[in-house]
């Protein structure tokens, strides 16, 4: 989208079925993870409200999300629950922006927009993420991304009157910790202590042959003989994998799952 005149100031409204990430400019708005949040989404879905600002100029500008299944659509609770809100992903958004004249221009999303499918073959709360950075689509938030070859979004059918204003505690990261020691374990597998258990994610640095597959899973406690333990997760497979594009050193962290663990066992790598 394209303003004519300076910014005076810019509000972001959206939410999704399933899960969102925006970005503006190729930067991600705010620093909430796991949105629009777990609800009973046939009842309430959350929205979140962004001063955005400081991410937009005057001249050109570009905006985009990433959808994830989440709550909405993945696996829940027991005997392979699937869908139990919806099948369809979905995204609703606008934008506000008042200019330095006093006048308002709005953006939203509608079937002017375009779709495509990257590097986040899969996402599941309970089993993980499965990033291809080989699929990863260079520059796709920023402007003067060619979105030809895209398809175009289709505007959906959908009930608004659930949507509210956020109340619930965002999810955000506020601490780092890193494992403190390295276990070879009787099995001979890689096992990484954090020293700790917690929820969260981990974020990963590597590098090296294009195609590598690396897998990160994670346990709570290791069993008896010092192996790793996993059985307590029933079917939870709690499993991140990356697949590296060869450019050297790659970074990357889960967009749409967390986990809950002590240990992690590192294979592929």
């Amino acid at each position: 989208f394209t303003l004519a005149k300076d910014v005076k100031s810019a509000t972001l409204f959206i939410s999704s079925h399933g899960l969102y990430e925006a970005q503006i400019n190729g930067t991600k708005v705010g620093n909430d993870y796991l949105t629009p949040g777990w609800t009973s989404y046939k009842k309430r879905i959350q929205y979140q409200v962004y001063d955005v600002t400081y991410m937009i100029k005057k001249g050109k500008n570009a905006i985009g999300a990433m959808l994830g299944k989440g709550w909405y659509k993945g696996s829940l609770a027991w005997e392979n629950n699937r869908n139990l809100f919806g099948d369809q992903l979905a995204l609703i958004a606008q934008l506000m922006v008042t200019l330095s004249d006093g006048s308002t221009q709005i953006i939203n999303s509608d079937d002017s927009w375009s779709y495509n499918f990257g590097p986040i073959r899969d996402a599941e709360i309970y089993h993980g993420e499965y990033y291809d950075s080989r699929f990863n689509i260079p520059g796709w938030s920023i402007t003067n991304f060619d979105a030809s070859s895209w398809a175009k979004a289709k505007i959906m059918d959908n009930d608004v009157s659930p949507l509210i204003g956020a109340y619930s505690t965002p999810v955000r990261k506020h601490e780092i910790i890193k494992p403190i020691q390295l276990i070879i374990t009787p099995q001979k597998d890689t096992v990484l202590d954090f020293g700790q258990n917690m929820v969260g994610w981990v974020k990963l640095k590597a590098s090296g042959p294009k195609g590598t597959i690396i897998r990160i899973q994670h346990a709570e406690v290791l069993d008896k003989f010092g192996n790793f333990y996993t059985e307590n997760l029933r079917a939870a497979r709690q499993m991140n994998t990356y697949i590296l594009n060869g450019s050297g050193e790659e970074s990357f962290e889960p967009h749409f799952t967390f986990q809950g663990w002590r240990y992690i066992k590192v294979s592929g790598y």
